[in-house]
């Protein structure tokens, strides 16, 4: 709108709103969250055959070339020495409490987290606590309002309303480029959706607006529109 909440608010009319508040389907929620915990394993495995493509550089190629190459080579890499601490370091996360510092205290207290390979091996084990911990994404149920230029009034400082007009143009073949339409072109063309007046109304301290607004416009004038707790 260009103004302030405290000076400035709308109404709109969104005919596809909901009536009753939208729930989920506990079966669906327990297939979701069981679905995504059951993915988690092959999250890991990627992230540890990521782990040795970038150790590795020679695996990238291989892949590209010969797959089955690129596998015989990953499995035996995932099988040495280093494949076994990071299948450690996968076990040991996931027995990590839920306490603050807990994966810190980890680093501390294990020296194959502090030799030459523990950069890296940190910033793996910080991967595997995101894949741990992370939760299913569930469907949104809130509901997001849809409105319309023809729909919608916007109350002015001054207490009247509007039309809230987004620019528009035409095409003006003297000069041969598209011209703005003025704000009262567009609302002409339009119509206003209601006009009202603010007959006893104020912004509350907590910025919410209170009051009683009257209709104008001569399709409903003489009404009211009654609103509490902004």
């Amino acid at each position: 709108m260009g103004s302030l909440r405290k000076s400035s608010f709308l109404i709109f009319h969104d005919p596809d709103a909901p009536t009753e508040t939208k729930t989920l389907d506990p079966r669906n929620v327990a297939e979701i969250e069981a679905a995504h915990e059951a993915g988690k394993k092959e999250r890991v495995d990627a992230l540890i055959a990521d782990f040795f493509k970038k150790q590795d550089r020679s695996l990238v190629y291989l892949a590209a070339e010969d797959p089955d190459a690129a596998k015989k080579r990953l499995k035996e890499l995932e099988d040495s020495y280093e494949g076994q601490v990071l299948r450690w370091i996968v076990q040991s996360v996931q027995d990590l409490s839920d306490e603050d510092g807990a994966l810190l205290n980890f680093f501390r207290s294990n020296r194959k987290m502090s030799d030459s390979g523990a950069p890296d091996r940190r910033t793996f084990a910080r991967n595997v606590q995101e894949i741990v911990t992370s939760k299913a994404k569930l469907p949104s149920t809130q509901y997001t309002p849809q409105r319309s230029l023809q729909g919608t009034v916007r109350f002015n400082s001054d207490g009247f309303v509007v039309n809230e007009t987004p620019k528009y143009s035409k095409w003006d073949s003297e000069e041969e480029k598209h011209v703005d339409l003025t704000e009262g072109q567009v609302v002409r063309s339009q119509g206003p959706a209601l006009w009202v007046k603010v007959a006893d109304g104020a912004w509350e301290k907590d910025g919410d607006w209170g009051g009683c607004l009257r209709v104008t416009c001569a399709t409903a004038k003489n009404y009211w529109i009654a609103a509490r707790d902004g």
